[in-house]
């Protein structure tokens, strides 16, 4: 089914981190025509200039406490007209989410792993230790060490992106690669690449299928350009950086997560290879990338 045959009364929101990936999910929901709420502690909001984001609501500051959080969170699901659920696009928001998920769990639906799965995975260190006792799968050879995202000639950095369902079904998989980076050596992909690596993919859905994971994840390899091999660096359970990419490449996962929240048929998930991202550019939503221009020549 497509997007299109989807009821999108229900809203998502999602914690302003004042990133790309904030964007990036906002366009992706929208793309779907799927109400964005989105809940700022900043009037120079990127992501707010979006012809994507259907409200704004003020939000407490990282600074607050939770218990600050959880109450703004609550009222701005309860103010609206169906109940909402919420996806995590940074490592605060999912972190504040997991950790305070009872504390909402009877206005706001979500779709986040289990509590320990995200301690795990953020924090680097202890994940190191338990992906060393996983055995690899298939010719490629990964091991969690040196978390570095460079692009230049010592390596490439490729992505996973995959979604599975919390029966253990995998919906699909995308893969892609980092064109350029910012700064070129040891920097996050500002040009990036649709590009299918099947071998790439496999392992990775192998890989959470063995952490036994549910929901969104991305997987963070970077290739050995001796062995040819891809390394795993991280895994991250909310959406990134490069959350647009896949969207605008025929794998929606943002829409996909809000298909399984909602209980319906999600979108086929097929990856189209060769198409770009450019950091916050998009034609059909120029704004936030001018307001980024202005904000940041102001500074």
């Amino acid at each position: 089914p497509s997007s299109a045959t989807l009821d999108t009364s229900r809203a998502v929101l999602i914690i302003d981190g004042g990133s790309r990936a904030d964007l990036g999910l906002a366009r992706s929901l929208g793309f779907a025509g799927i109400p964005v709420h989105l809940l700022t502690s900043g009037r120079d909001s990127v992501t707010a200039r979006s012809r994507y984001v259907t409200q704004t609501h003020a939000f407490p500051h990282w600074t607050a406490s939770d218990d600050e959080r959880v109450a703004r969170i609550r009222a701005v699901a309860k103010s609206l007209r169906s109940r909402p659920m919420v996806l995590p696009s940074g490592d605060q928001a999912l972190s504040f989410l997991s950790r305070r998920r009872a504390d909402f769990a009877d206005v706001i639906d979500h779709d986040l792993p289990d509590a320990r799965t995200v301690s795990n995975c953020l924090d680097k260190a202890r994940f190191a230790r338990i992906a060393e006792r996983l055995s690899p799968a298939g010719p490629a050879r990964w091991s969690p060490r040196d978390p570095e995202y460079n692009v230049g000639p010592d390596g490439e950095v490729a992505l996973v992106h995959v979604y599975v369902e919390p029966s253990g079904r995998t919906l699909g998989s995308f893969t892609g690669v980092a064109a350029s980076a910012c700064p070129p050596e040891a920097g996050v992909g500002i040009a990036i690449t649709s590009r299918r690596n099947e071998r790439l993919a496999a392992l990775a859905v192998d890989i959470v299928a063995r952490l036994q994971h549910s929901g969104f994840a991305i997987l963070h390899f970077r290739r050995d350009p001796e062995s040819d091999a891809f390394r795993l660096i991280e895994i991250n359970c909310r959406y990134g950086a490069w959350t647009e990419l896949p969207s605008r490449s025929g794998c929606n996962f943002p829409v996909a997560a809000y298909a399984t929240i909602t209980g319906q048929a999600a979108p086929v998930l097929a990856q189209r290879e060769g198409v770009r991202c450019w950091a916050f550019f998009a034609l059909d939503d120029p704004a936030p990338f001018f307001w980024q221009l202005l904000t940041r020549k102001a500074r």
